[in-house]
């Protein structure tokens, strides 16, 4: 019997397709490592103190400053290109 997953076991995704966007088993295209725990955002957007401190507190990321942190984020795996599973 054949192990090996078809589908990514958070978000779904097939083999070779994109995972939603920061699923929990997506890779970090940057350093390799979980992209939902890695800390690769804080220093390739080069983040204020304030971006910094939303970040940690990571309290709402529809609102200023955390809103324009996760877009600048997903601007930044976009163009280094996001692991397919």
């Amino acid at each position: 019997m054949d192990n090996v997953r078809t589908n990514c076991p958070d978000c779904g995704c097939a083999r070779g397709e994109l995972h939603d966007v920061f699923c929990t088993k997506e890779r970090c295209p940057f350093c390799g490592g979980q992209l939902a725990s890695c800390e690769c955002n804080r220093t390739v957007l080069d983040l204020s103190e304030e971006e910094r401190t939303a970040l940690d507190d990571y309290v709402d990321d529809s609102i200023e400053p955390l809103k324009s942190v996760v877009e600048r984020w997903r601007e930044a795996l976009e163009e280094k290109g996001r692991i397919p599973w």
